[in-house]
């Protein structure tokens, strides 16, 4: 069984570690959640949507993929319900300043965080984000640009 996901979620996905216990937040239809486990690239994860029309969907393509026990999808908003198993967060297809707000609403969880993946719809506003992900003390260890996928 094999999920086909866009460059941009290709490219996401590469840069998520083996074995970590990683939260899509914002995860639409959760195509890149169940794909990351489908493929064996983690075991486990949580998929984050604060819609209703994405959360049902999202529920729809953990069913279809009979992840239910792997998937755990939260109806919540940003990080703030995330458990303190999660150790890699994925923040795509956002804006920058969305990012920010999300990854200011729990800055103590952000200690144990060991990758935090950003990918922002406003290349713009990225250095903003990078600044604001520096000061709390997370190291950014690449920068791929995808907004030219």
């Amino acid at each position: 069984m094999n999920i086909s996901l866009s460059n941009r979620l290709e490219t996401i996905k590469k840069l998520v570690p083996n074995k970590c216990v990683p939260a899509d937040i914002g995860a639409d239809h959760g195509y890149l959640i169940c794909s990351l486990i489908i493929d064996g690239i983690v075991e486990s994860g949580y998929a984050v949507e604060n819609k209703k029309g994405p959360f049902t969907h999202l529920n729809e393509t953990i069913s279809l993929y009979s992840l239910n026990d792997k998937v755990y999808p939260l109806f919540s908003s940003g990080i703030r319900d995330l458990p303190d198993n999660v150790n890699t967060l994925i923040l795509a297809g956002m804006g920058s300043e969305n990012i920010i707000k999300i990854l200011n609403e729990r800055k103590d969880f952000l200690n144990h965080i060991d990758t935090i993946i950003c990918e922002t719809c406003q290349s713009t506003t990225c250095n903003k984000n990078y600044r604001t992900i520096r000061n709390n003390s997370v190291s950014i260890f690449t920068n791929n640009i995808l907004s030219i996928l």
